[in-house]
């Protein structure tokens, strides 16, 4: 994993502003970028629209391409390492079927744009790509500017937070990444990317899991019969137990594929509000998270803590779709799906 990156743009400045981490993550992993953009459908009427439409998009990224190849900032990276690919479809459909074809293995791009791929990242067309494509998809927030004429100079010159923050974590020899757990065969499903995403960056994993108070009516308090004070201390423990012994089962994992042993953390709390504030503390390379389970939902997964966590963070979250997790000393490798 991450030997080619797939970043989707639509011409907007916003959607630009997924570059510098695709870039980034390219310069720490050594991985090749695909830029694409999609025409939509929509916005074609006749086949002299689709080559002229095809023709600018072309140009568009070719120059996109040219001056992260000659720029003078950080976020250089040789031409030779870049592909370009103007297209024109569904931008869901087009864009996964890209993916494969160019042998991509994750996708970096924002969650807002203006137009055509802008839509990949809201409502039910984001959970189409991410349950579709088969592989991970690193979804980031950017700071929104007051003017959206901005240039691509302008955005990787002028970064400001939190991507300034981040390219300095990405260098750092104390660089983590962080993996919320909840026990889950879903949540589980994202620590294989998580570990690859380690070895390629020697990056620590931080494993957090929150544990979340006795609901005290479910346990005796209706009609004035209490459960006991006592009862409920004893529950909240064995509860805590029982994620230090599953987290501990995960870092032996951890450690067996060769990486450096995990961080592993247990908070007590709402798990949305822990996995954030842990995040803010320690600021993460980036946060990955299972999407989908086809079983029981875990507390972690997309449609309530996840989408939270990607709502209301400006660091990168990395988004799994659930498979069947594989953990052995093999996990390095890892397993994906292609369908939900």
């Amino acid at each position: 994993m991450f030997t080619k990156i797939l970043v989707p743009l639509d011409g907007s400045t916003l959607s630009e502003k997924a570059l510098p981490y695709a870039i980034g993550l390219a310069q720490t992993t050594g991985a090749g970028i695909v830029l694409a953009r999609v025409a939509d459908k929509s916005e074609i009427h006749s086949v002299h629209d689709v080559e002229k439409l095809l023709q600018e998009i072309e140009d568009y990224l070719h120059r996109v391409r040219n001056y992260i190849a000659n720029t003078s900032t950080h976020f250089q990276l040789p031409a030779s390492r870049m592909e370009c690919y103007a297209i024109h479809g569904h931008a869901t459909q087009e864009v996964c079927n890209l993916a494969r074809s160019t042998g991509a293995d994750v996708v970096v791009m924002t969650t807002h744009g203006r137009s055509g791929l802008s839509r990949l990242a809201t409502g039910s067309i984001s959970g189409q790509i991410i349950h579709s494509i088969g592989m991970p998809v690193v979804l980031v927030r950017p700071q929104v500017s007051d003017s959206n004429s901005e240039l691509l100079q302008e955005t990787l010159l002028s970064l400001g937070e939190p991507c300034e923050t981040w390219m300095e974590s990405l260098h750092r020899p104390t660089s983590s990444i962080l993996v919320p757990m909840d026990g889950s065969d879903g949540a589980a499903t994202a620590l294989a990317p998580a570990m690859q995403l380690a070895a390629r960056t020697g990056a620590t994993i931080h494993l957090i899991s929150a544990v979340s108070a006795v609901d005290l009516v479910g346990y005796g308090y209706l009609l004035g019969t209490p459960y006991g004070a006592r009862g409920v201390e004893d529950l909240e423990e064995e509860n805590r137990k029982h994620a230090q012994n599953y987290l501990e089962s995960i870092s032996r994992q951890i450690v067996a594929a060769g990486l450096a042993a995990p961080i592993k953390v247990i908070k007590s709390g709402d798990a949305d509000q822990v996995v954030l504030d842990y995040a803010r503390s320690t600021r993460p390379l980036a946060i990955v998270i299972a999407t989908h389970s086809r079983g029981l939902i875990g507390q972690f997964l997309l449609g309530s803590i996840a989408e939270k966590v990607m709502r209301e963070s400006h660091l990168p979250v990395m988004m799994v779709a659930y498979t069947a997790p594989i953990l052995t000393e093999d996990v390095l490798i890892g397993t994906t799906t292609t369908g939900a």
